[in-house]
Parts: structure tokens; sequence; C-alpha cells
């Protein structure tokens, strides 16, 4: 098994967001994608390391000590726009 467990770049890029909670529109409003492309690439994601969710394709990179750490400096130049920011509403709270 490869480090990367046989993901691409892009790949690699949706496991760091993904990892940090970030969901496909959020995503793909961050690296500039249609939310299907995104949905797409988690797709292709799963079925090539065999998880059954987005999270434990995540976990599995963790475990497998997958060198995305870099990716996290490269991912985390992206500033969701103002149509990517995610409203809360306190009120009912």
């Amino acid at each position: 098994m490869k480090l990367t467990l046989g993901l691409t770049n892009r790949e690699q890029q949706l496991v760091v967001l993904i990892g940090k909670g970030l969901t496909n529109k959020e995503i793909a409003c961050q690296l500039q994608l249609a939310e299907q492309t995104v949905r797409n690439h988690v797709h292709r994601m799963l079925r090539k390391v065999g998880a059954n969710n987005r999270l434990a394709v995540v976990e599995l990179c963790r475990m497998q000590g997958c060198p995305f750490r870099s990716a996290l400096v490269s991912c985390s130049k992206f500033k969701p726009s103002t149509n990517c920011i995610r409203h809360i509403d306190f009120s009912s709270q």
C-alpha cells in the first residue's frame, strides 16, 4: 500500500479539508469547484481506499501516516468568499 493510498493531489487536499470538518459545499467554495465535483472526488476516494464514509478516509490516512500535513499549509491560503460563509442563527439558543 502506498503512503498516499493512491490518492491524487486534489483528493489529498480534500482529505485535509474533510478532516477540518468542512462540508462538500464549503470545500467546493474554497477550492472554487462545483459541489458535484467535490462529491465525485469524495466518491472516488471512498472506492480507492475501501472506506464506508468520508471520515473513515481521513482516519485511514492518519493511521497510515499519509504525508498530507503539508497540504494544510497550501489549503490554509484559501479564504471563503462572502457567499461561502456559514450563517449561524443564535436566536434559537
